[in-house]
């Protein structure tokens, strides 16, 4: 079956979800204030913090598995390299790339979502006739869920702009920030965001550090 790349993100975030619970139901022998955790990674790692940061809460209270009732809400959340939205059906019109690219359509075979681009291209229709393929871009497209009341953020993408050259470029773009900070300021959703290639970051009296910014987010300082 085709997307079965997509599905593996899938298993990746929940597991990512499943470690945060893990590390809430040992906070008493850890000695960790579960109220006071936020996530930061580079590239995936970053697309995973920011998963999390945005997703609303996924405990089950009830459920046997004693880990799974722990809450998955972050307090601040941070990225690096980070890709904008794990819906890569979405990455032409994010990076601005041609439809027709050789670098484009290269990497959506490989994720088996080529011929899923074209059709939606030929329909003007971003919906796929598959409705499971539907259901998962849904749930890792970044800006669809992106809300007022998920922590805030931090991002920084350092690399140049332009068109993509490489997967590295690709995946790392700036304009991967932008849509995040467009997203933000459409919400109302605190975010300090660097694209310091395209011109793009705080005035110079507010900018600050991914430390300085967690701490103040996870410190009564």
């Amino acid at each position: 079956m085709k997307y079965t790349d997509i599905r593996s993100v899938m298993t990746c975030l929940d597991d990512a979800k499943r470690s945060l619970q893990f590390i809430r139901s040992k906070a008493n022998e850890w000695n960790l204030d579960k109220s006071r955790i936020g996530a930061y990674g580079n590239s995936a790692g970053a697309g995973i913090s920011l998963w999390l940061a945005f997703q609303p809460e996924m405990s089950d209270p009830n459920h046997s598995d004693l880990i799974l009732r722990e809450s998955t809400r972050l307090k601040v959340a941070g990225a690096f390299a980070t890709q904008a939205t794990y819906d890569i059906l979405k990455w032409p019109e994010i990076l601005q790339i041609p439809a027709g690219s050789e670098l484009l359509l290269m990497f959506l075979s490989a994720h088996g979502l080529q011929d899923e681009f074209r059709d939606a291209r030929r329909s003007q229709d971003t919906k796929s006739p598959n409705k499971e393929l539907d259901s998962i871009r849904k749930n890792v497209d970044l800006p669809g869920l992106m809300s007022s009341d998920d922590p805030p953020i931090y991002v920084s993408n350092w690399m140049r702009g332009g068109t993509p050259e490489g997967l590295g470029h690709l995946f790392h773009h700036p304009l991967h920030a932008v849509a995040l900070k467009t997203r933000a300021e459409e919400v109302g959703l605190e975010a300090v965001v660097y694209a310091e290639k395209l011109g793009i970051g705080p005035e110079k009296e507010k900018q600050e550090t991914q430390v300085s910014f967690f701490l103040r987010h996870l410190t009564d300082k």
